[in-house]
C-alpha cells in the first residue's frame, strides 16, 4: 500500500527511488520504486500501475512500533497477501483485520483511512493487487457476492470477510508475478494476464466451503507459521516430515494436508520453490558461480541442481542474466 508521506513519527525520512544496496528480495520488473528510510527503519514499495489494475510489493522493517496511513488509489476491489509476518490493518480506527502470514484478505477500498500497524524488530512483506471496472466486469457474473461488495451504494471501505489461508494455486500465481525474469517490455501484457488469474483464484478460495478448512489450535497455528518460515528462510537444510509432525502434534498425513491447504503446495514442493527462488536471485544479483549457488541452496552435486533448475523454470541456470 502506498504510504501517505511524510509519515507521522518519522520526520527524518529520506525518500529515494532506487532499491537499497543491501536489498535482496523480489524485484518487480517494470515497477516504480518508493523507498523511505529513517533512523527508525524503512519501507520499500515497488508499484506497477496499469489502467485496469495495480501491483504493489511492500517490504517494511522498523525498530519501533509504527502506524502508517495508506491508500489504495482508484481500485474498486483489492487483495492483500501476507508473505512474511502477520499484518494488522484498521479502517477509520474502528474496523480491523488481522492477516496472518500465508493468508489473504479481500476488501473494497473507498476514502476511509486505512492504517497499517507494524511491530518493532520484524520484517513485513505483503503483496497487494487492486482491480478496476474492466477486469471486475468479467468476474462479477460468476461470483454473486462480488457484485454487492463493489456496488456504488456500498462504497465504504470494508473487508469482504476474515482473512483466509492461501490455497492451491494462489501462492504459485503470486510468486509468478514477483519472480518475472524476462524483458520489462513484456511485463504489462504478462501482468494483465496474471492479475486476472490471481483474482479468479482468490475468489474461488474465498468461496470455498468453510467446513473443509482444518481447525488448528493457536499453538499449532504458531508452529505451522514457524515451519513455513523455516522452509522459506533456510531451504538448504534437510527436514524430516516425522520431526515436523511431532512438533505439530499430529500425524504426517494430516500435517501434509494442512500445509498444502494453507500454503498451496506440499512441504517438499514448497521447499523446492524456496530453493529455486533463492538460487535464481543469487544467479541474477551476485557473481557466484553455478557450483557455488548449488551448494548454498543445498545441492551437493551441481548436475542435480542444474537438472532441477531446468525442470522448475524451463531453462538452465546459464540462461540467467545479471541485473545488479
Amino acid at each position: 500500500m502506498l504510504p501517505k508521506l511524510p509519515i507521522s513519527g518519522l520526520p527524518a525520512f529520506q525518500l529515494v527511488e532506487t532499491l537499497p544496496m543491501d536489498y535482496h528480495g523480489y524485484v518487480v520488473r517494470g515497477a516504480k520504486r518508493h523507498v523511505a528510510m529513517g533512523d527508525d527503519g524503512r519501507i520499500i514499495i515497488q508499484e506497477f500501475q496499469h489502467d485496469a489494475f495495480f501491483i504493489r510489493f511492500v517490504v517494511a522493517h522498523f525498530t519501533k512500533p509504527m502506524q502508517i496511513a495508506v491508500e489504495m488509489g482508484n481500485a474498486l476491489f483489492a487483495s492483500l497477501l501476507a508473505l512474511k509476518n502477520d499484518c494488522r490493518f484498521t479502517i477509520s480506527r474502528k474496523k480491523w483485520s488481522l492477516v496472518r502470514q500465508g493468508q489473504f484478505a479481500l476488501f473494497s477500498p473507498a476514502k476511509d483511512d486505512i492504517m497499517a500497524h507494524y511491530e518493532h524488530g520484524k520484517e513485513y512483506q505483503t503483496l497487494e493487487i487492486g482491480w478496476g471496472d474492466s477486469m471486475l466486469e468479467e468476474a462479477v457474473p460468476y461470483f454473486d457476492n462480488l457484485k454487492k461488495h463493489i456496488a456504488h451504494e456500498y462504497r465504504r471501505t470494508h473487508f469482504m470477510e476474515r482473512a483466509k489461508p492461501v490455497g492451491h494455486g494462489v501462492l504459485d500465481s503470486a510468486l509468478g508475478i514477483l519472480r518475472v525474469g524476462f524483458d520489462e517490455r513484456y511485463c504489462p501484457l504478462y501482468y494483465e494476464h496474471k492479475v486476472m488469474e490471481y483474482l479468479l483464484l482468490l475468489l474461488i478460495e474465498a468461496n470455498k466451503d468453510k467446513r473443509a478448512m482444518p481447525i488448528l489450535s493457536m499453538e499449532q497455528e504458531t508452529i505451522l507459521t514457524e515451519i513455513e518460515e523455516m522452509l522459506r528462510t533456510f531451504p538448504n537444510k534437510k527436514y524430516l516430515i516425522a520431526e515436523l509432525s511431532n512438533r505439530m502434534q499430529m500425524n504426517k498425513l494430516k500435517l501434509k494436508s494442512v500445509f498444502r491447504e494453507r500454503y498451496g503446495k506440499g512441504i517438499i514442493e514448497y521447499q523446492l520453490a524456496a530453493r529455486m527462488d533463492q538460487a535464481k536471485r543469487l544467479l541474477q544479483e551476485t557473481d557466484l558461480s553455478t557450483k557455488e549457488v548449488a551448494s548454498i541452496v543445498g545441492y551437493r552435486l551441481t548436475t542435480s541442481f542444474i537438472t532441477k533448475f531446468r525442470e522448475y523454470f524451463g531453462y538452465p541456470p546459464s540462461k540467467i542474466s545479471k541485473f545488479k
